[in-house]
């Protein structure tokens, strides 16, 4: 994304359309990224290193409206 940052992109989606449920995909877990279910629209995240055992799970937790992380993944 050469002129937004991913939260930038998720603040301009949740703006555009509001009901949409975001989950992102990182390279890299952080402080930051742990906060990211309480950003408007961000229903969670997946670890790129994670996202084979949490991609499915974190996936059918957004298309419920359920926050989920790879850090919280069973």
């Amino acid at each position: 994304m050469p002129h937004l940052n991913g939260f930038e992109a998720a603040a301009s989606i949740h703006q555009q359309v509001p009901d949409a449920g975001i989950l992102i995909v990182a390279e890299h877990d952080s402080r930051t990224l742990a906060h990211l279910p309480r950003q408007p629209g961000i229903l969670g995240y997946v670890v790129k290193s994670r996202i084979v055992r949490d991609l499915i799970p974190a996936v059918e937790a957004a298309s419920q409206h359920r926050p989920m992380s790879s850090s919280s993944a069973s």
